[in-house]
């Protein structure tokens, strides 16, 4: 089935079991880096585990339910990330609560990089003045 609203197909459809995962590799200039994961869970709110660089980051994250699958929504992240390559893992790996399906499409992510402090060049024609005393 291909649920309208999707952006960019094929995405992940139908995930329901033990062991199952969507991986998503991205390279990041380093900083506060904002991840939101757009999903679809018609049946009610989905769990899984998010690794992320191969570390279990959040053991139990909540897709809150959506109003059918042809309705998208995004779960948000933040993390302070190194500059380079990562990875992040969404898996089935636990209780009997994720007994829901979920519909992952993406991974979009930004970063802010914080303000740099610079210290002022005087220009080449400035001289030093001394103070007599």
């Amino acid at each position: 089935v291909v649920w309208p609203g999707a952006q960019n197909l094929p995405y992940v459809c139908c995930w329901d079991s033990q062991g199952q995962y969507v991986t998503f590799s991205f390279t990041v200039g380093g900083g506060p880096t904002n991840m939101e994961l757009r999903y679809s869970a018609g049946h009610g709110p989905a769990g899984r585990k998010v690794d992320l660089d191969g570390s279990v980051w959040v053991a139990d994250q909540v897709f809150p339910a959506t109003a059918d699958w042809k309705t998208w929504s995004t779960v948000s992240l933040r993390a302070d990330l190194a500059a380079g390559p990562h990875t992040l893992k969404v898996w089935w790996d636990g209780p009997t609560r994720w007994s829901q399906y979920l519909n992952q499409d993406n991974l979009t992510f930004s970063t802010t990089t914080p303000p740099t402090t610079t210290t002022p060049t005087p220009p080449a024609t400035a001289r030093t003045v001394g103070v007599k005393g």
